[in-house]
């Protein structure tokens, strides 16, 4: 099953990546921009996008998180990225602190390899590590739409990752 897996990813970069080198669409010029992105990860970490999510039960509890997201694009194909997630809530927090870099090869296969602490409290900080990549699809000039697969990694432990992310370069 674990070769299965890695043929697969093999095949999308490479066809994703011969895909992005063949198009004829004219590329946005990203470099000085700053990147904000926001998604949804079906697998993934705390907190993986920008903004704020409150969600309450009918026990009268409620779960509270807050994101960014956010790089500096330093060429048009590469980025340094920061991430910070909060949650709280039933008497837990965790803070997700990230940096990393985002590459787009072709201009079109954004390749991200992320690494960073997930902290819970005193004595239970865990390092985390992310690698991903995907396709991205311009919805406007400056807003792409990135299906992404990967891994995350934390400590010992690893998991396939799906998402979907919107860019928006400002």
């Amino acid at each position: 099953m674990n070769k299965v897996i890695k043929i697969f990813a093999f095949l999308f970069l490479l066809g994703n990546f011969s895909f992005a080198l063949s198009s004829d669409d004219e590329v946005f010029v990203r470099k000085g921009k700053v990147l904000v992105e926001t998604g949804y990860n079906i697998v993934g970490g705390i907190s993986n996008s920008t903004g704020t999510n409150i969600q309450l039960d009918f026990d009268g509890g409620s779960i509270t998180a807050l994101g960014v997201d956010m790089g500096i694009m330093l060429s048009n194909n590469f980025a340094l990225k920061f991430k910070l997630g909060l949650l709280s809530g039933s008497g837990i927090s965790v803070t997700n602190i990230t940096g990393g870099v985002k590459y787009y090869a072709g201009g079109r296969v954004p390749i991200e390899l992320t690494a960073g602490i997930l902290d819970g409290g005193p004595g239970s900080s865990t390092f985390s590590a992310g690698l991903k990549f995907g396709y991205a699809a311009n919805l406007a000039q400056n807003i792409t739409l990135e299906p992404a697969i990967g891994f995350l990694i934390l400590d010992d432990e690893a998991a396939l990752n799906f998402g979907v992310t919107f860019g928006l370069f400002l």
